[in-house]
């Protein structure tokens, strides 16, 4: 969880808070384990221009090295995408340029990351956009579906991590603080951005706002007792999808709320387990999602139906996944509004 620091530059209108209660639709896990295949992996910085159409991708740790994967929603073709290199904290691609990427690395100052432009994940003739600074890394980062607009939250010095926004049209003007966040996605059209935060109390909650001046801020689920984090907008832009440990403060379960506010919807309803960094298929009927439990038995990632209780296994992993993006039927990261870039800190486990 995090804590809560004063807006910076953005216009704030007053937070208006919905509490909702719960309905609950349980989840039953009983899915198959899938057959994966394994591709060459790509260690190097040279990336394809465009990426796999309708895959699911996922990032693991394999010793220290970060690795990007990709599986197809039947459960095949489990390959290897990317290794990030040492020293690199996060990556995302333009999603209206082939190959343009943006990445966080740290080169001649070691001890602080700095973002940078390039036709690959390498500092070799990239383009600097703002040098050394960001002391405790670069979490997420995504390129808005329009293509103007690169967000990413960082660390600075001993501080909580903020969201800055970097105007791609003007990218040498320093970098807008929407606000102290967590984990964040900017909605499919470009009008909203979601995060969570902790503002009080024991855990974070969701907060919308106006994307990208960080006008009209709302705080979606308002519950001191409660965390709620990894938020994601649906395909259509009406409705977040977020993890939650709201009620039994043990597990973690997927729920769903109209970016308007109102009643919450429960999605998961899994004792013990945590469900975490939900993506939704290109149509919005589906949705994948990493899975954590406290003997590691069940971790890896998952895949269900909106509307029934059919859960499937597509891939097994014993430490975990952090989080999940699919993309859409062509090829682009952001299609669905989401990026490859995925945050750098390894998940919350499951005690």
């Amino acid at each position: 969880s995090t804590n809560g620091l004063t807006n910076a530059t953005a216009t704030t209108a007053t937070a208006t808070a919905t509490t909702a209660t719960a309905t609950a639709t349980t989840a039953t896990a009983t899915a198959t384990t899938s057959t994966a295949t394994t591709s060459t992996a790509t260690t190097s910085g040279d990336l394809p221009g465009v990426l796999p159409k309708n895959v699911i991708f996922y990032d693991q740790y394999n010793g220290d090295n970060r690795e990007f994967r990709y599986i197809s929603p039947n459960g095949t073709g489990d390959s290897l995408y990317f290794t990030l290199p040492p020293l690199f904290d996060s990556f995302a691609p333009n999603p209206v340029k082939e190959n343009q990427y943006f990445f966080a690395a740290r080169s001649s100052d070691t001890a602080r990351a700095g973002i940078y432009r390039n036709s690959r994940i390498s500092l070799s003739g990239a383009t600097e956009i703002v040098g050394p600074t960001y002391g405790l890394g670069v979490y997420g980062m995504q390129v808005s579906n329009d293509g103007k607009y690169l967000v990413y939250t960082a660390t600075v010095n001993e501080e909580l991590p903020r969201m800055f926004v970097v105007n791609l049209q003007a990218p040498t003007a320093p970098p807008v603080v929407i606000d102290q966040a967590d984990r964040f996605h900017i909605s499919p059209d470009v009008r909203k951005v979601v995060y969570s935060k902790l503002v009080g109390g024991t855990g974070d909650d969701i907060f919308v706002r106006d994307f990208p001046t960080g006008a009209n801020m709302v705080n979606l689920t308002n519950d001191p007792e409660a965390d709620d984090n990894y938020p994601q907008f649906t395909v259509d832009n009406k409705k977040i999808v977020f993890s939650s440990d709201r009620g039994t403060r043990t597990d973690y379960d997927l729920y769903s709320i109209l970016v308007g506010g109102g009643s919450l919807t429960r999605l998961t309803n899994t004792p013990d387990e945590f469900e975490i960094g939900a993506t939704f298929s290109p149509t919005g009927a589906e949705v994948a999602y990493s899975l954590l439990t406290g003997t590691q038995v069940g971790n890896g990632l998952y895949r269900k139906g909106i509307a029934d209780d059919a859960t499937r296994v597509l891939v097994k992993e014993a430490e975990g996944i952090n989080e999940t993006r699919w993309t859409g039927s062509n090829g682009k990261a952001n299609t669905t509004g989401v990026n490859v870039g995925l945050n750098a800190r390894k998940k919350k486990q499951a005690q």
